[in-house]
């Protein structure tokens, strides 16, 4: 169907809309002056209550392209993210096969630390995607295949000693080598951890803010004995958020301090920012302007490191 075949089918408040014809007709058979065509269309639109700005169908067709550019426009954006994550998959890919190359060489740790000082923040999830495969090779056989585990963690740990020479930490390795040491138990534990966070999460959503915080409790609790470092970040993300939500500032901004400074150190970027924007915001509600202001100017450095520009911008507002 055309545009002016909808126009004339179409309804505003529930009256349906004259044909031009009907608007320019004359009283009387002869010819209307523009004067009084321009008269009996406004008193035709003012009798039957319609907006103002539907002087005539012409004007309700400018509306509906305006409506129709804004889809394309819509549909456009969604293109374009879609765009941006399948590149974004792909650039991952990249850096993991790179990184496949060089631990692959006994002696190419310069070339992988200049890797991970190049791409800061697909760091750990390059690293950890040898540590969760492993993993999910003990879970997936009775009888696991014990030498391609093997090489996971050694690749993995070659990649994480790189990073700590990279960024100047221990964290990577410390967490490697945990994670590559735990028994059955231990990994029965670490998969509890997990759980209790997207427990704390659901709950979250909900608005059960005693239950999150149980639950990020417990995932923090399951994962600092195991030496995971993630697992415990994630947990104090959890937590912060409950106690935020829950009126409780001090504890709220404890929390997010612990699980900043391990996002940091592992270089999750958008984990630390989240921290980050938390932080500024309690520091502000109580009254810590200095530290506030020193937490927000560091924000707005990772946030544009991140290439996050809405982030950005809204920590400048709180800067002012």
């Amino acid at each position: 169907m055309s545009p002016l075949s909808w126009l004339k089918n179409a309804k505003v408040s529930n009256i349906r809309l004259p044909s031009l014809a009907v608007l320019n007709k004359p009283a009387s058979g002869s010819e209307q002056t523009p004067h009084e065509q321009r008269k009996n269309a406004k008193l035709f639109i003012s009798e039957n209550n319609f907006p103002r700005f539907l002087h005539s169908q012409e004007r309700l067709h400018i509306h509906l392209i305006k409506r129709e550019f804004m889809i394309f426009a819509r549909l456009l954006t969604i293109g374009l993210l879609f765009s941006f994550v399948s590149n974004g998959a792909a650039w991952g890919q990249q850096i993991k096969t790179k990184f496949e190359q060089l631990a692959a060489q006994e002696k190419a740790q310069p070339e992988m630390v200049q890797l991970w000082q190049k791409h800061p923040f697909q760091t750990l999830s390059t690293i950890d995607s040898y540590l969760e495969g492993s993993l999910k090779l003990v879970e997936s056989s009775a009888t696991p295949d014990q030498a391609a585990i093997k090489q996971m963690h050694t690749t993995a740990m070659r990649g994480a000693a790189a990073a700590d020479r990279a960024f100047g930490t221990i964290i990577f390795s410390e967490y490697t080598s945990a994670f590559a040491g735990w028994n059955g138990a231990q990994q029965k534990q670490f998969r509890a951890g997990q759980k209790a966070f997207r427990d704390a999460q659901a709950a979250l959503k909900t608005g059960q803010f005693e239950t999150a915080l149980s639950a990020g409790q417990s995932c923090v609790d399951k994962a600092t004995p195991l030496g995971d470092w993630w697992g415990m970040a994630m947990g104090y993300s959890a937590v912060g958020q409950a106690n935020k939500a829950l009126g409780k500032n001090e504890a709220s901004l404890t929390a997010y301090t612990q699980s900043r400074s391990i996002n940091h150190q592992l270089r999750l970027g958008r984990a630390e920012l989240a921290s980050t924007l938390a932080m500024v915001e309690l520091l502000q509600q109580m009254n810590q302007p200095t530290r506030a202001r020193v937490t927000c100017q560091q924000g707005i450095a990772l946030a544009e490191q991140l290439g996050d520009a809405a982030s950005a911008a809204k920590l400048k507002k709180m800067l002012k």
